[in-house]
């Protein structure tokens, strides 16, 4: 899906993510500005081998390195197509 305006209303913005795979979420623990409790263990997490209920927790958690007002897909700043940040 593509949103083309990043104030664009609709029903689907708040559950519109990026891929969650290992760049993502190697990316995020590594940003000094997220602070979360969870870090250490997405450094574990193999996105490949996740059950539903452990998918859906992982989306709760990320859910909360965006702010409050923004949609979820803003944590699409934290992927890239490498893990290089420029």
């Amino acid at each position: 899906m593509v949103i083309l305006n990043g104030n664009a209303e609709t029903s689907n913005v708040h559950v519109i993510h990026p891929p969650i795979d290992g760049i993502l979420l190697n990316t995020i623990r590594k940003a000094p500005e997220i602070q979360s409790t969870h870090k250490k263990a997405w450094r574990k997490v193999k996105w490949t081998k996740l059950g539903e209920d452990e998918y859906f927790r992982l989306i709760d958690q990320l859910r909360l390195c965006v702010g409050r007002d923004e949609p979820f897909w803003t944590l699409e700043r934290y992927w890239t197509v490498t893990e290089d940040q420029e």
